[in-house]
């Protein structure tokens, strides 16, 4: 263990070093700041330090160009943890990170308030929200003193939610922004052309978790239906309120019972329920539930044979998942990445051009009796085979541009700090 944290100090006495482990053992952190490190910091051949900001675990999104760090001598990696907070409460909840898989993670509240003294060169953000961090990690602190780089939550599919994210305050402290889509890089340049934004770069390399999946399709497309199909369906509510705009389709109030119904009657069918991480605490907070209501409706879902799964990754769900039942949601094109049918409940979102190729596509439906039809339809075994055939030939070609994105990413940070020690 002491080697791993002395070796990265190139230049440093061994006593020095030794001082430094000593230090860090003292504050439980896997990253020790000190006096010494940050006068090595500026010898020729420096480490490139990037932080990756993590809550529950290391997104999805950012794994590529994770690991595509850790296997180059250039870059020293390490994952600053911050608890989930509860958004009911608004505390931070308990820290349910798995350190045990991360050696480089470490609660970011145990390096202190300066974040000078954290040595990191850069830190990436996957949410742009900061109401979901610790204060620490917020990025208008972080900015005075890392340069600050954003590789997006979801996949952008709609023009007027790019043209809002564009407008929103957390990219005045982007250094570095990576695109999902050339339809989302358009809107941001186009929305934030003056003041210090000018100094901003914002570029598209490919979206690494597209990259990632498309790597997951040859796994996937091995579990075509055989024998006695029996298609899974999981449904991902939305769970904006009626009178909000692009409220409709597959929104949860509105379906919630028909779902309940179709469950408890379907033998054709399995059926999964995930929704989002804060649907039932958003629910809750605006008052169009209650504890015991969401309490109630877990239970009846449970009692029909329906799969809930409230907060595993992503990935996870889309590879036990058959046929996804949506509406207007950033993982529609991963999800379709992975070869598999859609049935996209129609919400009234204007979809920018990403969107509009892919949705070409889904399976459309308008209302409840749509959806069933879409259902039954797809439960056929040779129709679902030859539907997944033909979405993965076009995943493949449409979705091409992606691979590779985590290494672009990569290089394209290295050059930004070369050209900047240049410049300095």
């Amino acid at each position: 263990m002491m080697q791993d944290v002395i070796q990265p100090l190139h230049g440093v006495p061994k006593r020095a070093a030794k001082a430094c482990w000593k230090r860090w053992h003292c504050l439980s952190s896997g990253f020790l700041i000190s006096r010494v490190m940050r006068q090595s910091s500026k010898k020729p051949g420096k480490i490139i330090r990037v932080g990756f900001i993590a809550r529950g675990g290391l997104s999805e999104k950012g794994i590529g160009v994770y690991q595509e760090m850790q296997s180059r001598k250039e870059f020293e990696t390490v994952i600053l943890v911050s608890p989930v907070r509860n958004r009911i409460t608004k505390q931070d909840g308990k820290d349910h990170f798995p350190y045990e898989k991360y050696q480089d993670a470490i609660p970011a509240a145990s390096l202190g308030t300066d974040v000078k003294k954290w040595n990191l060169d850069y830190v990436i953000f996957f949410e742009q929200y900061p109401r979901l961090y610790s204060k620490i990690l917020w990025a208008s602190c972080l900015a005075r003193s890392v340069r600050c780089c954003y590789i997006p939550y979801g996949c952008s599919g709609s023009r007027k939610i790019d043209r809002e994210n564009a407008q929103n305050p957390f990219f005045e402290y982007m250094h570095l922004f990576f695109a999902s889509s050339q339809a989302e890089l358009k809107e941001h340049v186009r929305g934030r052309k003056k003041g210090r934004d000018r100094l901003r770069k914002k570029v598209f390399l490919g979206y690494p978790y597209l990259e990632h999946i498309l790597k997951q399709q040859k796994e996937q497309s091995e579990r075509t239906a055989q024998g006695d199909f029996v298609p899974k369906v999981t449904w991902t509510p939305r769970w904006t309120s009626s009178h909000e705009i692009g409220a409709g389709g597959s929104n949860f109030l509105r379906y919630k019972d028909d779902f309940l119904a179709l469950a408890r009657c379907s033998r054709t069918i399995q059926f999964g329920f995930r929704p989002h991480p804060m649907m039932f605490d958003e629910l809750i907070l605006r008052g169009d539930m209650k504890e015991r209501d969401k309490k109630g409706y877990l239970k009846a879902l449970e009692d029909a044979g329906v799969y809930i799964d409230l907060d595993s990754p992503v990935e996870a769900v889309f590879q036990n998942t058959d046929v996804l039942l949506s509406d207007y949601s950033s993982i529609l094109l991963p999800f379709t990445a992975m070869g598999k049918p859609v049935i996209y409940c129609d919400a009234g979102v204007v979809l920018n051009s990403e969107m509009e190729a892919v949705s070409s596509h889904f399976f459309v439906a308008d209302n409840w009796e749509e959806v069933q039809k879409c259902m039954q339809k797809l439960s056929g075994r040779e129709f679902y085979n030859q539907t997944c055939q033909e979405i993965r030939m076009f995943a493949n070609q449409h979705f091409a541009v992606h691979k590779g994105a985590s290494k672009r990413i990569t290089d394209y940070i290295l050059c930004d700090y070369r050209r900047n020690i240049r410049n300095e």
